[in-house]
């Protein structure tokens, strides 16, 4: 611990050249920013809801997260041990739960001054914060790669690091960031490569992911001979297996409109079902006592007991149900708990014909019935219903 207590590391050449790390001490201004910031500011803790009677939780626990859906598919992005970087927002809920909550109103008023902070461009925190966050960086990711090969949860840290750090480009890139979007693309480029060229040897380890992926990605040309071969690529994974009853017609969607929006969906349920039974293998979570409860239990517990995806109606049925729950959340009715709010945009223009549009409930139970018609298509369901 000393070594990683005491301060950043330099490098310096061996006998045999190869670079070594010595350690150094920090200097007093960066450890006193780090103090500030890490220690001071937020007390040294985290927030989230605890986990439930599985460890399970709400994914916003420390060692549980996960983003909402979205269907402009922007990431979403974690916030970490933020509440918010609205600073007026965390003012309004200090002032609300001061009474209620007197720990959680102070802690919106520290995260609010800090946040004024990091707006303000003279702020020398802006500059130490930075270099700390390369300095611990520097000590840390090699640390942890080495620990990867022999530790679930060091393997674990170093992949959710990767994962956030490209959701955080990319929604950079989405703002109009140029170098955030080359630089998305040089990771693509380069993980393109190494994925396909892997793909022989490791075959089994891809093979889950190829499943329920209805494309998979791989280097073309203008000159075949510096291209992948995708159809070797094809014959190797099992790509879109779990869609083999899939059968597109002149009027599937899953580009736009409502075939869009659910196919979406039917991916970010996926996603959270894996996310939710990697997590519970790694901290060693027992499922036998859980029992299907959509009225009562979270959203991660449902995913968790997810059957595979396919045709069957009562497994369609179960897939439907949390990818409602999953658009529910992602966005409630602002005075109807537990309803979609329908008055979204990117929500309210698929619904076009006027006699669907009397109303606001009309509009939501069109909007519910029309992406379950398309969900289920994706599993060769029948479009009429589940």
């Amino acid at each position: 611990m000393d070594e990683f207590s005491g301060g950043d590391w330099g490098k310096e050449p061996n006998q045999d050249g190869l670079a070594t790390f010595r350690a150094t001490q920090l200097s007093r201004e960066l450890q006193k920013g780090i103090d500030e910031f890490m220690v001071d500011e937020f007390s040294g803790g985290e927030w989230g809801k605890e986990p439930n009677q599985h460890g399970l939780g709400t994914f916003r626990t420390p060692t549980l997260r996960r983003g909402r859906f979205s269907i402009e598919g922007q990431p979403s992005l974690s916030q970490g041990a933020f509440f918010s970087f609205d600073e007026e927002w965390l003012e309004r809920s200090a002032v609300i739960w001061e009474i209620g909550d007197p720990d959680y109103a102070k802690e919106c008023r520290k995260q609010a001054r800090f946040i004024a902070r990091l707006r303000n461009d003279e702020d020398p925190l802006r500059e130490r914060l930075v270099k700390a966050f390369l300095r611990e960086q520097a000590k840390m990711l090699p640390a942890i790669f080495f620990l990867a090969p022999s530790s679930q949860a060091a393997s674990g840290a170093l992949r959710q690091k990767a994962v956030a750090y490209c959701d955080y480009l990319a929604a950079l890139a989405e703002r109009g960031h140029g170098q955030a979007l080359e630089t998305l693309a040089r990771i693509a480029i380069a993980a393109t490569r190494r994925v396909n060229r892997l793909a022989d040897k490791m075959s089994v380890s891809l093979a889950p992911l190829a499943t329920e992926e209805i494309a998979w990605p791989v280097m073309k040309s203008k000159h075949p001979k510096f291209g992948d071969d995708e159809q070797a690529i094809f014959k190797k994974l099992p790509i879109g297996a779990a869609f083999a009853g899939l059968q597109p017609t002149k009027r599937f969607e899953a580009t736009d409109g409502f075939g869009h929006v659910a196919w979406q969906l039917q991916g970010f349920v996926a996603r959270l079902r894996d996310q939710v039974r990697a997590h519970a293998k790694e901290h060693r979570i027992k499922l036998d006592g859980l029992k299907w409860d959509p009225l009562r239990m979270s959203l991660e517990e449902l995913a968790v007991l997810l059957p595979d995806f396919g045709p069957d109606r009562a497994v369609l049925q179960r897939w439907w149900t949390v990818a409602q729950k999953c658009l529910v959340e992602a966005y409630p009715h602002p005075c109807k708990p537990g309803k979609l709010n329908e008055s979204i945009p990117c929500l309210n223009r698929l619904v076009t014909a006027q006699s669907h549009r009397t109303s606001p409930g009309r509009i939501r139970t069109k909007l519910l019935e029309r992406l379950k018609r398309k969900f289920v298509t994706f599993a060769g369901g029948a479009e009429t219903g589940a």
